[in-house]
C-alpha cells in the first residue's frame, strides 16, 4: 500500500502545491530553493500526497532508474489521459523499441532539411511584427516555428501552417482559458474536441503517405518496424500526437522565457546583439536556467531512496529546475552566466532512457529565434499598456510545467 500523509513521518511533510503554490507562481525554476537545504526530499500534503526531490543527484538518479521509477500517466492530481502516447507513457522494454524507430525523425539530416524552413518562417514573422511595433509574443512569435516544424515534418503544405498553429493554440492554451471561464467539464470537452480535430488531420495523412512516401515523419514511421512488424495506424497516430504534445508548447515556452529574461536584463541582450557568435553558449545556459518541467514518476516497489522510505505506488515529482539550480552542482546557480562551462549538465531535457529525443530541434529553434529577432528588433521592452490588467507577463500552470502564457512586448 502506498504512503499517505498519515503514514509519512510528520517532519518530512511540507505544504507544497506544484500547480498553484507561491513558490511556483513566483518563478517555477527556483521553486525548490525554498526547500532544498531544510528538506532535500519531502512529502507534499497536496493532491493525495507525493514525494518531491530537490537535489540534482537524486533527480538524476530517479530519471535513470527506470526500473524503480516508472512512467505515470494518471495525472497529479488524477486526470488520466484519454489515450496512451507512444513511447512517452511506456517503460522498457516496450519503450526501447519504439524510441529506436523514432531516431530517424530527429537525425542530423532531418535538422538540415528543416532549418531553412524554420528560418524562413522566423524571418517572415519578424518582418510582419517589426512594422507593427508591438506583439503578444507567445501567440504571435514563439509558437510560429514549433508549429511550422511540426507541420513541415509531417509534409503539410505551408498554406496549412497557420490553421494548424491555431489548433495548437487551442489545445495548449485554449483548454486553460476554457477551464478558467467555464470550469473543468467544459475544459475537458474542449480538449477532447480539439484533439479529435488534430487526430483527424493526422489520420488522413497516413494513407496519403502510404501511396506517396517521402522524407516526412509519417513516411518514416510507415517504413519502420517494431518487433519485426510494421506499425499499425493507431501506433503511428499515437506517435504523431506525442510529437505534437511534446514539441510545440515546451519549445515555445523556452523561447518565451528567453525573451522575458532578455527584456529584464538588457546587459545580457546586448551581448547577443554585439556578438551573435555567443548564442550557442547562451542557449545552453538559458535552457539550464529555465528548467520548468516537473516530471511525475511512480515507485515500482518498496524502497529506501535518498534517505526516505518510499512505498510501491507512491508518486514522485522530479522538478528539473530544482536540479538545475542546485548549488551543490552549479556555482552561483541562480545567476545567468553565458560563459558557464558546465551548463550542459542541466536536466531540463531529463536523463536516462526517457531523455528528450527532440532536444537538438528545440535548441535549433531557440537559436533561430534569437538570431533572426535581434537582427531586426534588437531593442524591446515590456508593454504593460496593452496587457490586460497592466501585467505584461502572464503565467500558466499545469500538472507538469509552469510556462509563460502571454508576454506583451513593444519597440520603437
Amino acid at each position: 500500500m502506498s504512503n499517505t500523509v498519515q503514514t509519512v513521518q510528520p517532519g518530512l511533510i511540507r505544504d507544497y502545491d506544484h500547480i498553484h503554490g507561491k513558490e511556483v507562481m513566483g518563478f517555477a525554476p527556483l521553486a525548490m530553493n525554498a526547500f532544498r537545504e531544510d528538506a532535500p526530499v519531502f512529502y507534499s500534503s497536496f493532491y493525495g500526497g507525493f514525494w518531491v526531490l530537490t537535489r540534482y543527484d537524486d533527480i538524476q538518479e530517479a530519471f535513470r532508474r527506470n526500473d524503480l521509477f516508472l512512467q505515470h500517466s494518471g495525472g497529479l492530481p488524477a486526470n488520466p489521459y484519454t489515450k496512451t502516447l507512444i513511447p512517452l507513457m511506456l517503460d522498457p522494454p516496450e519503450h526501447t523499441g519504439y524510441r529506436k524507430l523514432m531516431a530517424p525523425i530527429f537525425s542530423p539530416r532531418q535538422m538540415k532539411l528543416m532549418e531553412p524552413i524554420l528560418r524562413k518562417v522566423a524571418v517572415e514573422t519578424v518582418a510582419k511584427l517589426k512594422a507593427k511595433g508591438h506583439c503578444e509574443f507567445v501567440d504571435e512569435f514563439a509558437l510560429s516555428t514549433p508549429s511550422a516544424l511540426y507541420c513541415a515534418q509531417l509534409g503539410m503544405p505551408k498554406s496549412d501552417f497557420e490553421a494548424f498553429n491555431q489548433l495548437s493554440l487551442d489545445l495548449i492554451f485554449g483548454v486553460a482559458d476554457v477551464l478558467a471561464a467555464e470550469g473543468a467539464d467544459a475544459a475537458r470537452e474542449f480538449r477532447i474536441k480539439t484533439s479529435a480535430k488534430i487526430d483527424e488531420i493526422l489520420a488522413k495523412l497516413i494513407p496519403e503517405r502510404r501511396k506517396n512516401p517521402g522524407e516526412d515523419t509519417i513516411s518514416i514511421l510507415l517504413d519502420a518496424e517494431y518487433e519485426g512488424r510494421k506499425l499499425r495506424d493507431d501506433e503511428i497516430l499515437s506517435i504523431a500526437s506525442l510529437l505534437f504534445f511534446a514539441g510545440t508548447d515546451s519549445t515555445a515556452a523556452m523561447i518565451t522565457y528567453a525573451f522575458q529574461f532578455l527584456t529584464q536584463h538588457p546587459e545580457h541582450r546586448q551581448r547577443i546583439i554585439d556578438d551573435p557568435a555567443i548564442i550557442p553558449k547562451a542557449i545552453n545556459e538559458i535552457v539550464r536556467y529555465h528548467g520548468f518541467h516537473q516530471i511525475r514518476r511512480q515507485v515500482a516497489e518498496d524502497v529506501e531512496f535518498a534517505g526516505v522510505q518510499m512505498k510501491k505506488g507512491d508518486l514522485v515529482l522530479l522538478p528539473t529546475g530544482g536540479a538545475n539550480h542546485d548549488p551543490h552542482v552549479f556555482k552561483d546557480p541562480d545567476t545567468m552566466n553565458f560563459d558557464r562551462e558546465d551548463a550542459l549538465k542541466h536536466l531540463t531535457f531529463g536523463a536516462g532512457v526517457h531523455r528528450c529525443l527532440g532536444q537538438h530541434f528545440a535548441g535549433l529553434q531557440l537559436r533561430i529565434a534569437l538570431e533572426e529577432w535581434h537582427k531586426e528588433i534588437p531593442v524591446y521592452r515590456f508593454d504593460p499598456e496593452r496587457a490586460p490588467g497592466g501585467n505584461p507577463i502572464e503565467i500558466m500552470t499545469s500538472q507538469a510545467k509552469t510556462v509563460p502564457r502571454r508576454l506583451y512586448l513593444a519597440w520603437d
